[in-house]
């Protein structure tokens, strides 16, 4: 029981190497993304598997997909929300089905002036979901707009790494992470 509170009570944190370990990043590029600002999250010196997992997807987005810093954050604060996902990827990772995907994408007004024509939409889901979530948001947030670009990251695979090389330290988090909603 004592273990569920604290689990609950979020008291078990990772120094810097397990988080680098988990989440497949370099320790000399985290302590840069560190001494940059540019981690997904703020700082106090001890993470989380929740964090591990956004900066697995940070990596998959900027180093594997060549996106910028604050489009990667963008992505990874907008789409992987609790008002989007009946729960977090952490826990829904399928042995078999469907994986969860986040994406991003522009948004262009072909009505507007050119230097204020543009915004970002975030949707996460199963693959073929996509376009009907992207459709739904645009009828809601940008009538009239077009949606001309996408990224996405598969946010499931992100999740079974983190999980898998959390298991693998023996990191206690990892065997319930259902409590946690950090967003």
């Amino acid at each position: 029981m004592r273990f569920i509170h604290q689990l609950m009570e979020r008291k078990y944190a990772v120094k810097r190497a397990a988080i680098a370990y988990v989440a497949d990043v370099d320790a000399r590029r985290m302590d840069l993304l560190h001494e940059r600002d540019q981690l997904p999250f703020g700082r106090n010196g001890s993470y989380t598997l929740e964090e591990a997992f956004q900066l697995c997807l940070h990596r998959d987005l900027t180093e594997n997909q060549g996106l910028g810093h604050e489009a990667a954050v963008y992505l990874i604060t907008n789409a992987i929300r609790r008002d989007k996902l009946d729960k977090h990827p952490l826990n829904t990772i399928p042995e078999h089905g469907q994986d969860v995907w986040a994406a991003a994408g522009d948004v262009i007004d072909p009505n507007a002036d050119p230097a204020e024509n543009r915004c970002k939409l975030a949707v996460a889901g199963a693959l073929a979901d996509l376009p009907q979530l992207i459709a739904a948001q645009l009828a809601r947030q940008h009538p009239g707009c077009q949606f001309y670009r996408m990224t996405m990251v598969n946010a499931s695979r992100a999740a079974r790494q983190v999980r898998q090389r959390a298991l693998d330290l023996g990191l206690p988090e990892a065997i319930d992470f259902s409590l946690v909603w950090n967003f």
